[in-house]
């Protein structure tokens, strides 16, 4: 079996860290798959939601991120505008996982008029695969690094 993942995450950057190269994507928000979200307080002023950190559980491993309440305010939108959303697809029949998912996903979105992004800032996808960060793209899809 192969395991893949890809954690694309939105974030809300001031174009002048970017300049000065001074972002790095290190994200200390999180929870395990076998956890409930919670949203702690805020350490890094660019980060959006608490997200996932991928661990092996019985109903899958997928659990959505929830938004944290800095970037709500910030963007100014109401807790109602999010949606956490999770799939799976199949599941194993062999002794080794067995009742494990085949696949599955999950997914933290908010419309894209719920979101005012403030003076001064700017949105950006940060995009992991496999725990590594491959790039970050900015709202008209520009690479920034």
């Amino acid at each position: 079996m192969i395991v893949v993942s890809v954690t694309p995450f939105g974030s809300l950057l001031q174009p002048i860290s970017i300049q000065r190269g001074s972002f790095g994507p290190q994200l200390d928000q999180s929870f395990r798959s076998s956890e409930l979200p919670v949203a702690l307080t805020v350490r890094m002023p660019f980060e959006t939601c608490c997200r996932l950190e991928l661990e092996v559980v019985f109903f899958g491993p997928f659990t959505p991120a929830t938004p944290l309440p800095f970037f709500q305010n910030l963007v100014g939108a109401k807790e109602e505008d999010f949606v956490r959303q999770n799939w799976r697809y199949g599941r194993r029949n062999e002794t080794r996982g067995f009742g494990q998912p085949e696949r599955g996903g999950c997914s933290l979105s908010v419309p894209r008029r719920a979101v005012k992004v403030p003076a001064g800032f700017k949105l950006v996808w940060i995009v992991w695969l496999d725990d590594e960060v491959v790039t970050v793209v900015d709202e008209r899809n520009n690479r920034l690094i």
